[in-house]
């Protein structure tokens, strides 16, 4: 029981660095979009990949949060 605890206190925190790293991303993406100097190139060669990490980061935020929930359901069950 009190291993799934710390499992989840690690979880969460890792949810926490995962979303903050998404705003990051996200905004960084933004302000590439918005700036009035840019080229098409650069706006490819940094978008898409831009929007590839997003993704990526995203479902490892809904991987983790399914991890807890698991855990979750598991501690309900043992006690």
């Amino acid at each position: 029981m009190e291993a799934l605890k710390e499992i989840n206190k690690n979880l969460m925190n890792l949810r926490t660095s995962l979303i903050t790293v998404v705003i990051v991303i996200t905004s960084g993406l933004a302000g590439i979009v918005l700036t009035k100097s840019f080229s098409t190139v650069n706006i490819l060669l940094l978008v898409i990949p831009g929007i590839y990490f997003d993704i990526i980061f995203l479902q490892n935020i809904l991987s983790v949060n399914n991890k807890i929930n698991d855990n979750i359901r598991r501690m309900k069950i043992d006690s």
